[in-house]
């Protein structure tokens, strides 16, 4: 989960969510090539990810990231999110 900055000129009628960059992609990006060599030996050992951005309206910006092993869970429970114990 991306927090960003929200605009001073936009408000939360106007834009409530952002849809203007950076692009999700490139984030996501970001975070695989910077955990490359330190979490896991190469990003693509990634088998999936969850993610999408947001306005830190009520918190700083940032971003939460969560990195499991694959054997820490059976296929059942990937099959939910509720292994992922998001923030609130």
């Amino acid at each position: 989960m991306f927090y960003l900055d929200r605009p001073s000129s936009v408000s939360t009628v106007k834009r409530p969510y952002p849809t203007v960059p950076p692009d999700l992609d490139k984030l996501l990006r970001a975070i695989g090539d910077s955990c490359s060599g330190v979490i896991y030996d190469d990003d693509s050992q990634i088998i999936r990810m969850l993610a999408w951005k947001t306005y830190a309206d009520a918190r700083e910006t940032g971003a939460f990231v969560r990195v499991n092993e694959l054997s820490q869970f059976d296929n059942e429970a990937f099959q939910s999110f509720d292994f992922l114990d998001l923030p609130e």
